[in-house]
């Protein structure tokens, strides 16, 4: 019982890893920014009422007639997305009460995906879920109670990418596509995330079987390989690689950046600090 009372004192006494805290929180609204701004041509395909997709109903509860109101109003859904943009351009900055501004950010961005799950994929889960975590989070705060609040949902964040890459894992492993080497093979040729040029190379079966045991390795090692903080910077630097290979060969950009953008969490205070447009965080 004193060793865990020790423990939450420690964590009560200041807020750990603010920098890359920080860093990583301006990152998650930074992503909800550059994603609402990139789909402001086509909004109205997507939430507008001659959407494109394929609307399905919920049982009525409380929390559907929430998230879900795009739905069965869909005309709402410029007051949303307005209110989702400007929510997150306010939460990139921190002070006292941005918590509100989070809180109303992760609240449109859930009704925006609730309305169209088909335009999107596990990049914005990641990030909404990111963003739940991050409304309490306050990395200046002095108070003890704000302190252990706030590193409770940094570990938070931190177990859950961790636990993104053992379920993609466990999945992987229950297939036969990545334990034979084929399945990036069989990505390249699926119209959706491929293109004809990368189709060509699809034929090249040594070096895409080679590359997809080396992205199954890592997936599978990174939880093991973080604990080794002297080797950290490379193997951050690694996944990095990775995920902007994501972007290039499947053209997911939004989920490549928003599994870079959670490596944020893993940094070094001294190379968060280095990286954040304002290097002070005061008080």
């Amino acid at each position: 019982m004193n060793r865990i009372e020790s423990y939450v004192r420690q964590l009560s006494s200041s807020v750990n890893a603010p920098y890359s805290l920080r860093l990583f929180i301006l990152l998650i609204y930074l992503w909800f920014v550059i994603q609402a701004i990139s789909l402001w041509d086509i909004r109205d395909l997507i939430w507008g009422e001659q959407s494109v997709f394929f609307r399905s109903a919920r049982p009525s509860n409380l929390l559907n007639n929430f998230f879900f109101q795009l739905v069965y109003e869909p005309g709402r859904y410029q007051s949303v997305y307005w209110i989702h943009l400007i929510s997150a351009l306010i939460s990139l900055f921190e002070f006292r009460w941005s918590f509100i501004t989070r809180f109303a950010a992760w609240a449109t961005g859930m009704m925006l995906y609730c309305a169209a799950p088909q335009a999107f994929n596990s990049g914005i889960l990641v990030m909404l879920l990111m963003a739940a975590y991050s409304i309490l989070v306050y990395s200046k705060s002095s108070s003890r109670y704000r302190n252990l609040i706030t590193n409770f949902c940094r570990y938070a964040m931190i177990i859950q990418v961790i636990l993104i890459y053992v379920f993609s894992s466990i999945y992987k492993l229950s297939g036969t596509q990545w334990l034979n080497g084929t399945a990036i093979h069989y990505v390249l040729n699926i119209d959706v995330f491929s293109s004809p040029f990368w189709k060509e190379t699809s034929e090249y079966t040594l070096i895409w079987t080679i590359t997809t045991y080396l992205v199954f390795a890592y997936q599978l090692l990174f939880p093991i390989l973080l604990l080794f903080k002297s080797k950290r910077n490379w193997l951050l630097l690694v996944g990095v690689f990775f995920h902007l290979m994501i972007g290039v060969v499947m053209n997911l950009w939004d989920f490549a950046f928003a599994m870079i953008f959670c490596y944020a969490l893993f940094m070094k205070e001294e190379h968060a600090k280095f990286l954040m447009p304002f290097r002070t965080l005061r008080k």
